[in-house]
C-alpha cells in the first residue's frame, strides 16, 4: 500500500485550490496540506473532497511519516516529470501562485521536478499533472470502468435511428413553418 500527500504552500486563489482538491479525490490521494491558506472556502472542489481525504490546514509544513518530501517547482536542477519515476511514498510540495516553493523547503526536498513548458502551469493543473503521471505510471493504478460500456452496440443504434426516421412524429417532426417567415404570420 502506498501513501501519497499533496501539500499547498500559500495558495492564493480559491479556484485553483478547490481544483486542486478535486484532482486529488480523483486520482486517490491520502492527505492534503494547506500551507497558510489565504481563504477557507473552495466552491470549485465539486467533489466534496474534504469529506473524503483527510485536510489540514496549517501554519508549517508538515512532512508525513514515511513519506518522502518532493517539491515541485521550476529550477535549473529539476528533473524533467516525464523521466521521474515517482516512489511508493510520496508527499508532493506545490508552491504558490504568485511566488516559489522557498529554499529551505526545496533543500529539505529529496528531488525537485518540474513539468516542461514555457511557462509555469497554474496551481490546479501542475497539481492535476503530476498527478496524472504518477498514475499512469504505477502498475497497480487501475482506471474506473464505465458500466455497461461494453455493451454498447453501433450496428444497433444507427438501425434503431433508422427506423425512427421512418415514423414522422416519433424521433424526428416534420419541419413546420420558420417563426421567423413573416409571410406565415400574415396568412392567419
Amino acid at each position: 500500500m502506498s501513501v501519497v500527500g499533496v501539500g499547498l504552500l500559500y495558495p492564493k486563489r480559491e479556484t485553483n485550490v478547490g481544483s486542486a482538491y478535486r484532482s486529488c479525490h480523483i486520482f486517490d490521494v491520502d492527505l492534503i496540506e494547506l500551507i497558510g491558506a489565504r481563504f477557507t472556502y473552495q466552491a470549485s472542489d465539486t467533489t466534496r473532497a474534504y469529506r473524503n481525504i483527510p485536510l489540514i490546514v496549517t501554519n508549517d509544513l508538515i512532512i508525513p511519516y514515511d513519506c518522502i518530501p518532493i517539491a515541485v517547482e521550476i529550477t535549473e536542477d529539476a528533473i524533467p516529470l516525464p523521466k521521474f519515476n515517482h516512489p511508493r511514498n510520496a508527499f508532493y510540495i506545490f508552491g504558490p501562485e504568485d511566488g516559489s516553493v522557498p529554499d529551505k523547503i526545496l533543500g529539505g526536498c529529496r528531488w525537485t521536478i518540474t513539468i516542461p513548458g514555457q511557462f509555469c502551469l497554474n496551481l490546479a493543473c501542475a497539481v492535476t499533472a503530476v498527478l496524472y503521471d504518477r498514475a499512469s505510471k504505477q502498475d497497480t493504478y487501475t482506471m474506473p470502468v464505465i458500466k455497461n460500456y461494453n455493451k454498447f452496440n453501433l450496428d444497433e443504434a444507427l438501425k434503431t435511428l433508422a427506423e425512427e426516421t421512418r415514423r414522422p412524429g416519433k424521433a424526428f417532426r416534420e419541419p413546420g413553418p420558420s417563426p421567423y417567415d413573416l409571410s406565415a404570420r400574415r396568412k392567419k
